[in-house]
């Protein structure tokens, strides 16, 4: 198994490997010159000696208890929310994003085209505010480190603000992060460490990730732990208006109460569509061996790479009606459907849960910290709402409900954005099939992080991503060819501004 990396200078300091960006980028002109000048070398995090010395790393490849202490990069307050880069790192890399010639971009006559799975059809963007783009992203579940599916969202969504902000938006972008659930919980149970200290840990692993795949941070990462005040008062807004009931100290949303809940999905038009969405999957990645359903013999080179449009109807109908899908929560409720804002303690939740009045002692629910977040730093309707196509049901679905519901006003989100799945060797991504990868399982380096990243961003993001060695050692190649082509092009100008004649290569 590959081995995560960062690269480090002969003092031992951390340092981040280069950024892909403009040669104009003064964020990325020093920090290449910083690592030219000092020797770099590979960073095993499996050797034992290499983890003692670095203690930040400590237990970076399996987690066995024992935390580094949070870096100040997390120190952030409550109402900032934990922020993956210092407010005038994330402005400058905002600021490298944006035209930098005005008469180009006023001679563009390109207009966004978002497809939007609210209307199921591509749909020219317009922001609520002018110059103004705000856009929440769902985030990771800080029990683990994110797998490969994860960044294919997070890259999607990386590649969207960037071209937000060339265009000129001002874009306030919010990813949540979430730690507190029943996988978290479990995991506390099994490795005896805190609640803080297990997902500071996991956050940490997270932004650093990002960073090694030039992801440009969101401007608020805010936690559902850091938000309890702001999540009782929005269930208690629920239930003063008569969408949420409780039962044996729990919560729940009473989805009848709300006529329109099912319109992200179309539950009204799916009735009796009781398609499964994991075998649909497996069956086309499997259809020819390789991930893709081949239509004729002259594939493209990104075809033979495994990215395969899908069928988003079917993948959503599966969604919506296959019923292990449905929001199961163990405690009682009056109806299936209903789907729980607070849990009420039990025994197995240990040191996690909350006791503020009027609610009793218990835990949020899943969907509910999203819609708290998002309308506390965004407002009561977004222009953009993304995340992967597995959320459309039924998280964002109870999203949409319960802040409608709340704010008494719609729609809660103007364009709704998702990315398609990622397969492994032609198969669901699993545990139980032994191809659960992470990002660290992918990137040992610094040509795999740049090859992953062009990977994904250059495959059709709503379109099932099929990742074999063989897309990676594809995408290493034509890294390689674009970095001589770029090399090539430097020297041409570099000549041709000096003076000197062309040599015969250059002219060729």
């Amino acid at each position: 198994m590959n081995t995560p990396f960062l690269f480090v200078n002969s003092g031992g300091a951390l340092l981040r490997p280069p950024r892909a960006c403009n040669s104009k980028c003064t964020h990325h002109t020093v920090r290449m010159q910083q690592q030219q000048q000092q020797p770099q070398q590979q960073y095993n995090l499996h050797h034992p000696r290499q983890l003692q010395q670095h203690s930040v790393w400590k237990s970076k490849v399996r987690f066995r208890g024992t935390v580094p202490e949070p870096s100040t990069r997390l120190g952030a307050n409550k109402d900032q929310g934990r922020a993956g880069a210092t407010p005038s790192e994330l402005q400058t890399r905002k600021q490298d994003c944006a035209c930098s010639d005005p008469a180009l971009l006023s001679q563009s006559t390109t207009q966004l085209y978002l497809y939007n799975t609210m209307t199921e059809q591509k749909e020219p963007f317009v922001s609520s505010k002018p110059n103004l783009a705000t856009m929440y992203t769902c985030g990771p579940t800080i029990y683990d480190f994110a797998h490969v599916g994860n960044f294919r969202a997070f890259l999607t969504y990386d590649v969207l603000k960037r071209y937000l902000l060339y265009r000129g938006y001002e874009v306030n972008h919010v990813m949540n992060l979430t730690d507190v659930e029943d996988k978290i919980i479990k995991k506390i149970r099994t490795t005896g460490v805190t609640l803080d200290k297990l997902t500071c840990f996991y956050a940490d692993a997270f932004f650093q990730d990002g960073e090694m795949l030039n992801i440009i941070p969101a401007d608020r990462y805010p936690k559902a732990t850091e938000h309890i005040d702001e999540i009782v008062q929005m269930i208690e807004r629920l239930k003063d208006n008569g969408f949420a009931y409780e039962k044996e100290g729990s919560v729940y949303f009473r989805v009848s109460s709300f006529p329109s809940y099912g319109k992200l999905v179309k539950l009204d038009r799916r009735k009796g569509d009781r398609s499964n969405l994991n075998k649909e999957s497996a069956t086309n990645a499997s259809s020819n061996g390789n991930g893709r359903v081949k239509e004729n013999e002259n594939e493209n080179e990104k075809d033979k790479c495994g990215s395969e449009p899908t069928n988003v109807e079917r993948t959503l109908s599966g969604l919506a009606n296959d019923a292990s899908n449905l929001d199961a929560d163990e405690y009682d409720k009056d109806n299936a459907a209903d789907f729980a804002l607070w849990k009420a303690y039990k025994d197995e939740d240990g040191e996690v849960f909350w006791n503020p009045s009027p609610l009793s002692k218990g835990r949020p629910g899943w969907h509910i910290e999203c819609s708290c977040m998002a309308v506390k730093y965004l407002g009561a309707t977004l222009d953009i709402h993304a995340g992967g196509i597995d959320l459309v049901f039924p998280h964002h679905e109870n999203e949409i409900a319960q802040s409608e519901a709340a704010n008494g006003c719609e729609p809660f989100a103007k364009y709704w954005v998702h990315n398609g799945f990622v397969n492994i060797g032609g198969e669901k991504m699993s545990k139980s099939l032994n191809n659960f990868k992470t990002i660290r399982d992918v990137v040992s380096n610094e040509l795999d992080a740049r090859a992953f990243r062009y990977l994904i961003v250059s495959s059709q993001y709503r379109s099932l991503l099929n990742l074999t060695d063989e897309c990676i050692k594809a995408a290493k190649g034509a890294i390689r060819r674009l970095d001589a082509v770029r090399s090539r092009l430097r020297t041409f100008v570099e000549q041709g501004t000096s003076g000197q004649p062309l040599s015969e290569d250059m002219v060729s």
